[in-house]
């Protein structure tokens, strides 16, 4: 009982520095396009923690994030002491190639340094992790069996950005010429990969930022495999080409932004190992010019802005 209630107490403290932050500063201008806004929680934000004894909560501070990683969290002096790739290989030098720890965790302790680069290049500020609630379910892959898996929910420092809390017709709406609105709708799309990645580059086309796209390559194409059901009812990792392949896409266009994160040659020599073909490479190429040509279109009717065009033009 003492366990569960300092996991409770941890919880409760935890969200009440959340809700001291009712908004972003930054957000503020844009407080009366939220005069309509329902009154329903937002689909991502924290909820309170179930008291079953199946729930933990993992914070910064007792997160495995290693010495290494704590002792590098204080970063140089100052933005120009180092580059932006020198300052984003600093944070991801704990993590396998394809997993961006800021993009997909945030959980652990960066540098004012990695965030100021990090929000140079997104349309949404970072907003740091303070901890994961976690619950045992059963596995929906193996219905009624005994098999459980965990599920996390993210704690972070600042709710999340207002426009969650819009309704689907209310934010589409601004999500046609409104960056960050472009951004959250594509990560409310569920279930349909062609509309949730035209919301993600709509936002990069929009801001002129390659954030989006890195999101987008970390969050949703970050393995080159996945687990795929056998005859015998087992899960088996196998390759995914595609995947692979539209990683590079995305790593093509984000380099060609000026992303210092980008790694384009990564994601196509391991689709040659994949496929053998060396002119994947080509394709690849061929398909990101294609994508940044509808950006480009996006970019210059809503914004004027022919960044992405040049960008094409350069190339």
């Amino acid at each position: 009982m003492t366990r569960k209630r300092a996991l409770l107490t941890g919880v409760s403290f935890l969200l009440a520095i959340s809700a001291g932050y009712l908004f972003y500063s930054q957000f503020v201008s844009q407080a009366a396009k939220l005069q309509a806004v329902s009154t329903a929680p937002a689909a991502d934000a924290p909820r309170v923690m179930p008291t079953h004894a199946a729930t933990r909560v993992i914070t910064a501070a007792t997160a495995d994030i290693g010495v290494d990683q704590q002792a590098r969290s204080n970063g140089p002096p100052s933005v120009g002491a180092a580059s932006p790739l020198a300052v984003f290989r600093d944070a991801a030098t704990q993590h396998p190639a394809g997993v961006d720890p800021m993009i997909v965790f945030g959980l652990e302790s960066f540098s004012d340094e990695q965030i100021a680069a990090y929000n140079e290049l997104h349309v949404i500020p970072f907003n740091p992790a303070v901890g994961k609630l976690c619950d045992q379910t059963p596995d929906p892959q193996f219905p009624g069996k005994d098999f459980e898996i965990e599920r996390c929910e993210t704690l972070r420092e600042r709710p999340s950005h207002p426009y969650t809390q819009l309704d689907d017709e209310a934010l589409q709406t601004l999500a046609e010429a409104d960056a960050a609105a472009a951004l959250v709708m594509g990560m409310r799309v569920v279930g349909d990969d062609e509309a949730r990645n035209r919301w993600y580059l709509r936002a990069a086309a929009l801001s002129g930022k390659s954030g989006p796209v890195m999101a987008l390559a970390n969050r949703r194409y970050a393995s080159a495999q996945w687990y795929k059901h056998s005859a015998e009812s087992q899960l088996d990792l196998v390759g995914d080409v595609e995947r692979v392949r539209y990683r590079a896409v995305l790593e093509t266009i984000a380099g060609r932004m000026g992303d210092p994160r980008a790694n384009p040659a990564h994601w196509r020599s391991l689709l040659i190992q994949q496929t053998g073909e060396t002119a994947s490479a080509d394709a690849i190429e061929r398909d990101a010019l294609a994508i940044m040509g509808q950006m480009a279109r996006i970019q210059r009717d809503i914004t004027g802005s022919t960044q992405m065009w040049e960008l094409i033009n350069a190339a």
